[in-house]
């Protein structure tokens, strides 16, 4: 039986930075518009220092904005305009809300946002940290059920891989152009078979159909690459919101003019 908010020996990887210019999703609402969206795990969360003077949370003295973690649902209950969540990423556990008015900004009245997910679904979370009477609680402004157990493991590692950037710096010999500016590396910097990322792009800015593209669909055109590369790629061109679903979360569309 979990316990709330308890934290396991398997935590410690997850990533922060201070830096913008990574968009929050765009369903979020005009209050999250041009945050950067930084890829933690629980612990991190339940770590994350807080002055009385001070509004925003800080990691290691950095501010910690708008946050995107992957874990399981362990329990679900709801009230009268909102839907909580308790979730366990392996590091930590944490209760997330869902607010299904247009309480702080969130406006979820309907569709995606205001779907209901199950125990034991795995889903990824976009929100804010948030502390009442020394509880910690994420206010979530979108989440989604995941498609591929490969997002669970590149978020953990682009967790892991941040947290570590921000500590050391970057790794010896990796030229510093291949970071985007959360210190992550922009997929596909040196794959030795031309820009992975711009390559993905290409492909989607060439098919904009109706319904978007899925990552099979994508590979089908560039098969040189692997499923799990070009994934790593939507993920990140997801998190910069140089693109956005299509027809449903499987699908996706580039932005006009990117």
């Amino acid at each position: 039986m979990y316990t709330s908010q308890s934290t396991t020996a398997y935590g410690g990887g997850g990533g922060y930075t201070n830096s913008p210019g990574v968009d929050s999703p765009k369903k979020g609402g005009a209050k999250n518009a041009g945050v950067s969206v930084i890829p933690v795990t629980l612990k991190l969360l339940l770590e994350a220092t807080k002055d009385f003077s001070e509004e925003t949370f800080k990691i290691d003295g950095k501010e910690v904005n708008q946050v995107t973690f992957v874990g399981m649902i362990t329990k679900v209950w709801e009230q009268e305009h909102s839907i909580h969540y308790m979730f366990h990423d392996c590091t930590a556990e944490m209760e997330v809300v869902l607010w299904l008015d247009s309480q702080e900004g969130m406006n979820l009245g309907d569709g995606e946002a205001s779907q209901k997910f199950a125990v034991g679904t795995y889903v990824r979370v976009y929100g804010a940290l948030r502390s009442f009477a020394d509880r910690r609680t994420l206010t979530s402004y979108r989440m989604y059920a995941l498609t591929s157990m490969n997002e669970l493991t590149h978020h953990m590692l682009e967790a892991l891989f941040v947290h570590l950037h921000n500590q050391r710096g970057p790794i010896p010999g990796q030229p510093m152009d291949n970071f985007n500016q959360q210190g992550t590396a922009a997929p596909g910097g040196n794959q030795g078979q031309g820009d992975i990322t711009e390559q993905v792009k290409n492909v989607l800015r060439q098919n904009q159909g109706e319904n978007g593209l899925t990552v099979d669909e994508i590979v089908g055109f560039i098969p040189h690459f692997t499923w799990e590369d070009v994934n790593a790629v939507v993920q990140f061109l997801q998190s910069e919101s140089t693109i956005y679903p299509g027809s449903d979360e499987s699908h996706w569309k580039i932005i006009d003019g990117i």
